[in-house]
């Protein structure tokens, strides 16, 4: 007896182990989340969730999701005698190991299941691998960089999650791809595969054996002797072969292609709820927007107001009923018009930031408000979190939110469409003259419209919708050596800024999220039926290259890795204590040969030593006029990022630094 007792026990410890629960009746619910059971903290991991109904169907069913502080709900119908699958992407906040998924139909609960998991830190650097023996690439969980700083490494063999969305993907610092026939990859997860390329990051293919395998479909066009840079991001081809390449290679390709999101993903990990937060202080932007609006009310009094003086002082029986009736007609059709489209305000209020780029990337926070209990709300924004609160439902598969209470509540939401590309192009000559065409490619206007260049900001004014705009300016660094705080009152008062756009701004500019300093920004409010969204749009430009590559000051923005303020954000300057050090990474663009390269700092006050990395030499030299002249400046780009050193005691405004030299020929550029 006691040994069925322990058998009993041991199978269900084993089930449980598998995320599967038993539960009355026949249905049974099963789940996996993140990567095998293991999870990136502060980040979206996808979940699976699979239900197998018995003789009984699920007519109005739910799956109720709860991890420690969040909650998700989802309706589902499922036929009787079938298994259906859902994918979920959800945000893991810390290591309690485990999320509850409860199954009910008609408002009974049916079944449910504890799924546990295996927290990965958020600054483990995780890398992916496609391979038919992705075994044999395992001692890439021993790679150290030698610029670098890299934590523990995990790996994750790609070929089990190929349904990985745009959100989910971003838990990958790079890919590895060897002994692997590409032309199989599913077409959506391809497509994906290359959009997070170009937002960024770096695929590693290897060229050598497998070559056949590896350089078909999504990649069949690329030559093994050629880099294919895509967007922000690159696909490298390494003429060995990845299963028998000695690590140092590796890193030296690693180092040689970081771009600035390989950096900061490194450095200084994205964590959602980090970004969920910062948008909580949008509150009264958002509030404002579901106000009704009474500027129609205003024009309604003032017609009142004059038809009233008209009356008072006469203007002939004839004509006075004339006008009297005219006024009277308008000041009815503004009146109705105010009834019918502003007296109740409107029911979700959008704030963004909405960057056009390769592709475009909405992040903001959607404010719903319950006009009775249970109000249902469409938002279509991709990924949603509603902030933990109990009396909000979020359908992240429906794209829907409802509101239990009649009370106002704010949704963030994320979401990425990345289909096209909106990188907009200028040229810039020897004298720093900026020139070419800016277009607004929406239809509507763009209000206090203006183009940060490094430490240049050009005012535009309001762009209307598909307006076309020729640009030629030199650029006067009207930004150089400001602090966070000059900088930002600086181009607010440049543009003219309002309270609400200039708080936007700067939600925009601490996020860091653009590796270029180099954009057109505008801002337009949209009301559609009962939503009204206020964005600040940001166009990405880049420079037309076709033989020479000139890149001004303050363009290019360093990844830093500093340890004393964790929670406040310096992005322009910083103030160190003695024994503090700072580090800065400027990546290097790829495409070009770098040939002469200019720094400039300023120092506030205090005593500070400022030093570069020599990657040919693995040594640190102390910055100087003649530092970076004629060949020498290779000593410090050539493979990898320029890295500064900051030590002493003092406050500094970050060094910035141009760029001139000459684009490569035979490399594939998109």
């Amino acid at each position: 007896m006691k040994k069925l007792v322990g058998i009993g026990l041991l199978i269900f410890i084993i089930l449980s182990s598998w995320g599967i629960s038993y539960g009355s009746g026949e249905t049974r619910i099963t789940g996996i989340i993140g990567f095998g059971g293991k999870v990136k903290l502060k980040s979206v991991n996808p979940l699976k969730i699979t239900v197998s109904t018995g003789n009984s169907g699920i007519d109005e069913g739910i799956i109720r999701i709860e991890t420690e502080n969040r909650k998700y709900y989802e309706p589902v119908k499922i036929d009787d005698n079938s298994e259906k699958v859902y994918y979920f992407s959800i945000p893991i906040p810390d290591s309690e190991g485990k999320i509850k998924v409860t199954l009910e139909n008609k408002g009974k609960k049916i079944n449910s299941v504890e799924i546990p998991f295996e927290p990965i830190s958020e600054k483990t650097t995780v890398l992916g691998i496609l391979s038919d023996e992705p075994e044999r690439l395992n001692y890439l969980s021993q790679l150290k960089l030698n610029f670098i700083p890299m934590e523990d490494i995990e790996i994750v063999d790609l070929t089990k999650y190929l349904s990985l969305n745009e959100e989910e993907l971003e838990n990958l610092d790079m890919v590895f791809i060897e002994n692997y026939n590409s032309e199989q990859l599913p077409e959506e997860f391809g497509q994906n595969l290359i959009q997070w390329v170009k937002r960024g990051h770096n695929i590693f293919i290897g060229n050598k054996t497998y070559k056949y395998k590896t350089l078909t479909g999504i990649f069949k066009n690329l030559n093994q002797e050629e880099i294919w840079h895509l967007g922000e991001g690159n696909v490298v081809p390494v003429n060995e072969n990845l299963e028998t390449i000695s690590l140092d290679n590796i890193k030296e390709s690693i180092e040689k292609y970081a771009t600035y999101l390989n950096l900061n993903d490194l450095i200084k990990p994205e964590n959602i709820f980090n970004r969920e937060n910062e948008w909580k202080n949008m509150f009264f932007i958002g509030n404002s927007l579901l106000k009704p609006s009474y500027n129609l009310v205003y024009i309604f009094l003032s017609l009142l107001i004059v038809y009233l003086i008209f009356l008072i002082i006469g203007l002939g029986e004839k004509r006075g009923k004339i006008f009297g009736i005219s006024i009277g007609a308008f000041s009815l059709i503004f009146l109705i018009a105010f009834f019918r489209e502003n007296i109740y305000g409107s029911n979700v209020g959008k704030v963004e930031i909405k960057e056009y780029g390769e592709g475009v990337f909405s992040t903001g926070v959607a404010y719903v408000k319950g006009t009775k209990e249970n109000s249902e709300f469409q938002l279509n924004d991709g990924f949603l979190d509603g902030y933990g609160e109990d009396n909000i439902h979020v359908m992240p598969l429906n794209q829907k939110v409802l509101a239990l209470k009649k009370e106002v509540y704010h949704i963030f939401f994320q979401n990425r469409d990345e289909k096209e590309s909106y990188v907009q192009k200028l040229s810039i000559d020897e004298n720093s003259i900026v020139s070419g065409e800016i277009q607004n490619i929406l239809p509507y206007d763009l209000d206090n419209s203006f183009i940060i260049i490094g430490d240049t900001v050009i005012n535009i004014g309001t762009l209307n919708g598909k307006q076309k705009l020729d640009i030629k300016y030199r650029l006067d660094e009207n930004l150089k050596n400001t602090g966070d705080f000059n900088y930002l009152d600086k181009v607010s008062t440049a543009v003219k800024l309002d309270d609400e756009e200039k708080q936007l701004f700067e939600q925009y500019y601490y996020a860091e999220s653009n590796p270029k300093n180099c954009c057109l920004i505008g801002f337009s409010t949209i009301k559609d039926k009962d939503e009204k969204t206020y964005t600040m749009n940001v166009f990405q430009i880049d420079f037309e290259e076709k033989e020479h590559l000139n890149i001004p000051f303050g363009v290019i923005c360093p990844v830093k890795n500093y340890t004393k303020y964790s929670e406040d954000e310096y992005i322009r300057e910083y103030t160190l204590e003695e024994g503090e050090e700072l580090l800065l990474y400027y990546p290097m663009p790829v495409r070009g040969d770098i040939e002469s390269l200019n720094l400039r700092a300023k120092i506030d006050y205090g005593s500070l030593k400022i030093e570069a990395l020599n990657q040919k030499d693995k040594k640190w030299e102390e910055l100087s006029s003649q530092l970076f002249q004629s060949d020498r400046v290779k000593n410090f780009t050539e493979n990898g990022p320029l890295t500064i050193k900051i030590t002493g005691k003092g406050r500094i405004m970050l060094p910035q630094i141009s760029l001139r030299g000459k684009l490569k020929s035979g490399e594939n550029n998109e």
